[in-house]
């Protein structure tokens, strides 16, 4: 399972921005905002947009936001200044109940993702009026290249215990971190582009534990706790390789997180009486 993590709080803070009472309360608590003024958001948001792109020359990496509005319906003017000042939004009004408005939509998330996501929505769900799409593209070449020499067949265990024959890349000397004393898992860090801005960081437990076992090791904060430790030791690194594919709805997320205004009749500011926000990240 893959999401992007900025993806989805830039999204949900845009949602901020036009919410109000129980609504804000359970998006801020959810993404852990809840000390902070919407101002505060907004402003570092826009740092994040403004400087990420700028950490290093060989990464491509762009951050686009839209909003999308069906004929008649218009948001508080105070939002949309809000959207173009802090999330560089651009605005488009649309004829949702039009086939034009999906590929409207479509084509634009594919543009920001060079062709990657060809279509975000099959439809707009009836009653739609309104939507927040946030685009994520970043492509970078590894800091140290995996050597094509090294790349062999093995054996890929399956987490539904399948086993299957796959290709494996191979770079040595990578640094990582053991956590546990035990040696349950450790972590390795794998740098992206010339000045190591950015990295990829793989977690590999022991024979012996269970992708379940390894959720629990990671579980309150222990990841945290083994970033913050030095990676002072080095070994040799191992993957197949992969494409990883998702297209997931995050509603039943955000809702076990206390963000109940998915199912909800909440009155928000900018889009009056809403059935409930069907919510995606691209």
């Amino acid at each position: 399972f893959v999401v992007s993590p900025l993806s989805a709080s830039l999204a949900l803070s845009m949602a901020m921005n036009g919410a109000d009472g129980d609504t804000y309360n359970q998006i801020a608590d959810a993404m852990s905002l809840g000390d902070y003024s919407l101002d505060e958001i907004n402003n570092y948001n826009k740092k994040l947009i403004d400087g990420l792109g700028k950490l290093d020359k060989q990464a491509k990496l762009t951050v686009a936001n839209s909003v999308w509005l069906n004929e008649g319906f218009y948001p508080l003017e105070t939002f949309n200044q809000q959207m173009i000042k802090y999330y560089a939004a651009t605005s488009e009004v649309l004829d949702f109940s039009s086939a034009n408005a999906v590929n409207t939509i479509n084509n634009w998330v594919s543009n920001e993702t060079n062709g990657l996501i060809p279509q975000l929505y099959e439809y707009l769900i009836d009653g739609t009026q309104f939507v927040l799409a946030d685009a994520f593209y970043f492509k970078c070449p590894w800091y140290k290249k995996f050597d094509v020499k090294n790349t062999k067949v093995g054996k890929f265990y399956a987490f539904d215990g399948t086993v299957q024959d796959v290709e494996f890349m191979t770079t040595k000397n990578v640094p990582y971190q053991y956590y546990s004393e035990d040696n349950k898992f450790r972590i390795f860090s794998l740098y992206l582009g010339k000045n190591k801005a950015f990295s990829m960081d793989f977690v590999e437990t022991a024979y012996d534990v269970t992708i379940e076992e390894c959720v629990e090791l990671l579980d309150n904060g222990k990841l945290g706790e083994a970033y913050n430790k030095a990676y002072k030791r080095k070994g040799t690194f191992t993957i197949p390789k992969l494409n990883i594919d998702v297209n997931e709805v995050l509603d039943d997320a955000l809702i076990a997180m206390g963000v109940k205004y998915a199912d909800s009749n909440n009155r928000h500011k900018t889009i009056h009486k809403s059935k409930g926000l069907e919510f995606h990240t691209v």
